[in-house]
């Protein structure tokens, strides 16, 4: 059995659900340091790519933000 680190749930919600975001990687499996981690897998060996997105904060701010995706595996 492989050992749950937070770039094995990165991993899997890429392959599974897809796209992630801070907000996302925070709310679902605690992870505060997503582009970190980011950082480590494409070290790894693995292609993901990074999306601006826009949208607007609680306050109806303009804001962006970054959606990861996998496009390969080492």
């Amino acid at each position: 059995m492989e050992k749950r680190t937070q770039c094995s749930d990165i991993l899997w919600h890429l392959r599974f659900k897809g796209g992630i975001t801070a907000m996302t990687a925070y709310r679902e499996y605690g992870i505060t340091r997503l582009s970190a981690r980011i950082y480590d897998l494409r070290d790894r060996g693995y292609v993901i790519e990074n999306i601006k997105q826009t949208g607007k904060d609680r306050r109806g701010k303009q804001t962006t933000w970054d959606e990861y995706r996998l496009v390969s595996e080492p």
